[in-house]
Formats: C-alpha cells, structure tokens, sequence
C-alpha cells in the first residue's frame, strides 16, 4: 500500500517529516491518529528501526487502535506503541535499579488507592468524614502532577493546620505504598519524569533506545507528561 496516496497535502508533509520536532494541529476527526500511524510507517520504510520508535496515546482502546492500525502497514516487531502509564509501568520495572524500586512493584487502582488513603489518614489520628480519602487522593493526585514529593510539600506546607495536615497525610499514604511495594497511577508519571530530569544514567539508556516519539493529544499532557515527552 502506498502510505501517502489517500493523505492531504498538509498530511504527507507531516507523515514524510522525519528527523526534528513537529506539532500537527488539526481538529475532531481530521486524521490525527492516521497522520501518526502512517508516519511511524513511513519512518520504518526509510529505514529507520521499530524498537527506536515510542507512540504514545492516552487510553488503552486507542492505544491497540493504534497498533492494529500500524500492523496493517508494516512489521512492527519492537515497536512501542502504549499510554504514558502503561510505557512507564514498563520501563520502570525494566530499570527498576536504576531508580530505587523493587521491579516486582504492584500497582494500586482507585479502589486500592482509597483503601491505603484511608489507612494513612487514620493513623495520623484524623477523622475520615472530615479529611476523606477521596478528597485527599485528589489532593495528593495533584501534587504528584506537579512532581511535588511529601518531603518537597512539607517544605511549602507553611503553618495552617489545613496544609500541615496534608503534608502529614501525604507523608503518611507514601510509607504505606513503600510498606506494600506499590506505586499509585500518579506515581508511575511522577516517579518517570522525575528520574528523566534527575538522573542522567536513566534518561540515556531511553535516549539511547528511543529516537522517534510521537504523542497523540499532545496537548493533554500534564506537567509529568510533559517532562517525560521532552
């Protein structure tokens, strides 16, 4: 099949676009996701490898959309095609020495989540109707976007009971993850990107690994995101 037939103008310029940063703006059903699909195709065709090539997307039904799209036009043995937590699910149980995990790590959905939520909340001694864990997992959700650990929120917490609260609840729900070898959602974003940013031994073995990124819905992404996409 020809990749670039049925394409736009607009659309095979980007498709044929290879080496450097490029931003597509389009609409609801302007055929983003085939501009992606079919540009991952193209960089195989010229020769580039499909284990260097990482797309990324937001759910998981359009991530296997995306695959099936692109095995329709080539091979793409070792090609990286997942959400953001999904791909760093991975690549922190595969480099889980490099940042300080155990790779046998679970991880906690939202009923999990709350569950732990709770636990902290009670063993700081305060009242779960008052601080609920709902509340306080998007509290803590929050600054976990914002790449805010519970030792960094102590330091900005300043002395209202409301902010000193939280930083001992937030304090008090990452020992209980730790004591269970769990990370939250949020976790898998954070402790990603704050590894990218820090440590140079992680961010060039997926340098080294990773030549192509292309994102869907880039401008969804979130600060981690964010950090992790650049």
């Amino acid at each position: 099949m020809d990749l670039l037939t049925d394409l736009t103008p607009a659309q095979r310029e980007a498709v044929m676009h290879v080496d450097g940063p490029l931003l597509v703006l389009a609409g609801a059903g302007s055929g983003k996701t085939r501009v992606i699909t079919r540009r991952v195709a193209y960089l195989i065709s010229q020769g580039v490898r499909p284990w260097e090539i990482l797309a990324i997307t937001f759910t998981n039904k359009a991530a296997e959309e995306m695959r099936s799209r692109i095995a329709a036009l080539v091979e793409p043995r070792g090609l990286t095609v997942a959400t953001f937590h999904s791909f760093c699910a991975r690549v922190l149980r595969m480099h889980a020495d490099l940042v300080g995990l155990n790779p046998a790590f679970v991880i906690y959905a939202t009923a999990e989540q709350k569950r732990a939520m709770k636990q902290a909340i009670e063993s700081c001694g305060l009242d779960t109707t008052n601080w609920t864990p709902d509340k306080m997992c998007g509290r803590v959700s929050h600054m976990k976007n914002r790449l805010e650990t519970a030792e960094e929120c102590a330091k900005t917490a300043g002395g209202d009971f409301s902010g000193q609260c939280l930083t001992r609840i937030y304090t008090a729900y990452e020992k209980v993850l730790r004591d269970n070898h769990a990370l939250d959602f949020d976790d898998l974003l954070m402790v990603t990107a704050r590894a990218l940013r820090d440590q140079a031994e992680f961010r060039n073995v997926l340098a080294d690994r990773y030549k192509y990124i292309l994102i869907d819905e880039y401008q969804d992404t979130n600060e981690a995101q964010y950090l992790i996409a650049s």
